[in-house]
């Protein structure tokens, strides 16, 4: 048999920044805003229930840091683009 792979509350997280790095508008950096917060939700009601440790409760915290930190800097990438200007890659 092979071996069995436990999924990281974090799995989710790690996704959406791939999201925010493709987001090439204020609407597209809002729905992955809303997702993240939808998935902190989730996770943080684990954490109350005690289905979730505090390593995994802090690590998500970090990680949630981190996508806020790269939803901001993709905002201003946005913003300081000239008009009618792609961004491709922040």
């Amino acid at each position: 048999m092979g071996a069995k792979t436990t999924a990281s509350p974090l799995d989710p997280l790690y996704a959406l920044a791939g999201q925010i790095r493709a987001a090439r508008s204020e609407a597209d950096l809002l729905t992955v805003e809303e997702k993240l917060d939808d998935m902190l939700k989730l996770e943080l009601g684990k954490y109350a229930k005690g289905a979730l440790q505090p390593g995994d409760a802090a690590a998500l915290s970090l990680a949630a840091h981190r996508l806020e930190h790269l939803i901001q800097y993709r905002r201003s990438r946005l913003d300081a683009r000239p008009p009618g200007v792609r961004l491709n890659r922040a």
